[in-house]
């Protein structure tokens, strides 16, 4: 499973919470929901980090990479944590025109390709269990 979320988003807060006054239960953070999943597949709590390049400094992101460690190779858990990044899908643009004031969805990183990223986690799974881990147990 992969997560992508920035710590400026506040449609989904990156640190949870409750999103809106009728709410009825608290959201998880970012962190905690990465957590119960590696939990829920088999994964120990403990996890490698790492940053990726800053390849456009100009949008202020940055993009930390939290792998869960000995997870099954049927059940991969990660987390991108977008720093200064929004609701936003991050995507990999040449353009060099101003990344910033993006409105009501905050700054969307253009570090990296969020669909590339996806397809690339992905692909790494086997296909004979790409329908989910939950059918197995």
């Amino acid at each position: 499973m992969l997560f992508i979320h920035g710590t400026k988003d506040r449609t989904i807060p990156y640190n949870g919470g409750m999103i809106r006054s009728t709410a009825r239960e608290r959201l998880l953070s970012a962190p905690e929901h990465a957590l119960f999943w590696a939990r829920h597949n088999g994964c120990l709590d403990t996890f490698a980090k790492s940053e990726l390049p800053d390849v456009q400094p100009a949008d202020k992101t940055r993009i930390r990479v939290s792998t869960f460690q000995s997870c099954p190779t049927v059940a991969p858990i990660q987390l991108l944590t977008v720093e200064g990044g929004g609701h936003q899908s991050p995507i990999a643009e040449q353009n060099t025109g101003s990344k910033s004031g993006m409105g009501m969805l905050g700054n969307r990183s253009y570090d990296i390709d969020a669909t590339e990223t996806m397809w690339t986690f992905f692909n790494s799974v086997p296909p004979a269990v790409a329908g989910g881990v939950s059918e197995q147990k």
